[in-house]
């Protein structure tokens, strides 16, 4: 399956001949790319390849600055990483890229593709020239994003849904602004697409002019009616069902035909300026608030710092909203952290460590409302505490031995003993055990000793006595 972006607003959208040659020509691609020579630059993510190129070397060591970062960021977005290393195949000329994707030669305008089948994406070096950073940024967002989308749905996605995901993880930019002029003109002239019009294969790169930004607004639509997280069920869902209209059911619960007429309903409002309201571009805070239900606090810090970076400094109800879910997941983060940290200090036996680690969370925790976690916390607590009387009961005993109450003693060991036992605390209660065995072995040895002395002193007494008698009696 290959995806195309293209350079200068929608002008230089593929043909409907392109889209049938697409497929028939990949075997060209594969050949070529096994040919040539490549050099690799390996980041966290990505593997990449360019020629041995001076042009190709640069480009690669400046988009190593920032594909790892649209990595993190796209994959927060729709909580799931794709497989790394995803490849990035820079082509200097336009004829190493004709020769490795001979559609370009019908399609001037160009400027890369993905292989999702291989979780690759291919660049048009020269067509970036004069493209503003953000856009060369968002040419591998949105190359990206439909390699996400394939391995969501089983590469099952309509090429209509596959480029409005792909449009709608681009951060808002001019372009966007041209699309939705565009699509202002498709409703003016009566030539808006039916859905199922829309999805049918090849209509969708029939005429990029209509098609593309239509899909955009329909993605955007589905995604403000019920959050990025319900978008998501729905790629999930296509992966199994016999279709996007059934996939769109599963996941939002009514017909494609309902969804389709409140996209209609709301359409010229959203091209005529609604969908600048969307200022947070590819971020969606409803997805956030899902990750933070969940419990899954690092993905949602990811997300909401994305977001934020996007928003840059918006001080709107919807960066405030950013900002306080980002608080909230941050909180939790560090409660989530402390219970780990408790969690690992019982296992040690370090139970004050454990206790105050405890109590920090579960206060952090209760601010937060999270019952269940809370209660999970409050049985480390009590584990905690019960371990710190333990070893209170430890040194008690060692001080009551020195003043010779063994008796004492041996009770609080015995106490100890059954504590760290319980507790799983194999070194504490060998400590308590072995100091009971010292004191059984003391009394054993002691009776022993008075045992011995008592048969001393009978013996002595028996010895006197006769010695005595023999005494008293007559001389003979």
């Amino acid at each position: 399956m290959c995806h195309q972006r293209l350079r200068d607003g929608l002008a230089g959208y593929v043909t409907a001949v392109a889209l049938l040659l697409a497929t028939l020509l990949w075997g060209t691609s594969d050949a070529h790319a096994q040919q040539q020579t490549w050099r690799e630059r390996r980041t966290n993510s990505f593997a990449i390849l360019y020629p041995a190129d001076i042009t190709a070397q640069t480009a690669a060591d400046e988009y190593a600055l920032f594909v790892d970062g649209v990595y993190d960021e796209v994959s927060a977005v729709f909580g799931y990483r794709t497989p790394p290393p995803v490849v990035l195949r820079i082509y200097p000329t336009m004829e190493l890229y004709v020769k490795a994707n001979p559609l370009a030669a019908q399609m001037p305008g160009v400027v890369a593709h993905a292989h999702t089948g291989r979780r690759e994406i291919s660049i048009a070096l020269p067509q970036t020239v004069g493209q503003p950073p953000d856009q060369i940024v968002n040419n591998v967002r949105h190359e990206l994003a439909h390699i996400i989308a394939a391995d969501l749905s089983g590469d099952k996605l309509t090429t209509a849904f596959q480029e409005g995901i792909a449009q709608y993880l681009e951060h808002p930019s001019a372009e966007l602004d041209t699309k939705m002029q565009l699509m202002q003109q498709v409703i003016a002239a009566d030539k808006v697409l039916p859905w199922r019009e829309l999805n049918r294969p090849g209509v969708a790169y029939s005429d990029p002019r209509i098609s593309y930004p239509q899909s955009y607004t329909i993605v955007a639509f589905l995604i403000g009616r019920n959050g990025f997280a319900t978008f998501r069920s729905f790629l999930d869902e296509v992966k199994t069902s016999s279709g996007y209209r059934s996939a769109l059911e599963a996941a939002y619960g009514v017909s494609a035909d309902q969804l389709e007429r409140e996209w209609r309903d709301q359409l010229s409002d959203f091209v005529n300026g609604g969908y600048r309201a969307r200022s947070m571009g590819a971020l969606d805070l409803s997805q956030a608030e899902a990750l933070i239900a969940k419990g899954e606090y690092d993905a949602a810090v990811q997300q909401l710092q994305a977001a934020l970076a996007t928003l840059a400094g918006d001080q709107t109800q919807l960066g405030e909203r950013a900002r306080e879910l980002l608080r909230r997941a941050t909180t939790a983060q560090r409660a989530t952290g402390l219970a780990t940290t408790a969690r690992e200090a019982l296992a040690r036996g370090s139970y004050e460590e454990a206790r105050t680690a405890a109590e920090e969370g579960r206060e952090l925790l209760n601010e937060l409302g999270q019952a269940a976690q809370v209660q999970v916390l409050d049985q480390y607590i009590q584990l905690a505490t019960e371990g710190i009387e333990a070893q209170r009961s430890l040194a008690s005993a060692r001080n009551n031995l020195v003043t010779l109450r063994v008796g004492s003693a041996q009770e609080e060991l015995a106490a100890a003993y059954r504590t760290f036992t319980r507790l799983g605390d194999t070194y504490h209660a060998g400590i308590a055990e072995s100091s009971l065995v010292r004191i059984q072995r003391t009394e054993t040895g002691v009776a022993v000793v008075l045992v011995l002395l008592a048969a001393l002193v009978a013996g002595w007494n028996i010895h006197r006595r006769v010695n005595e008698r023999d005494q008293a009696l007559p001389f003979g």
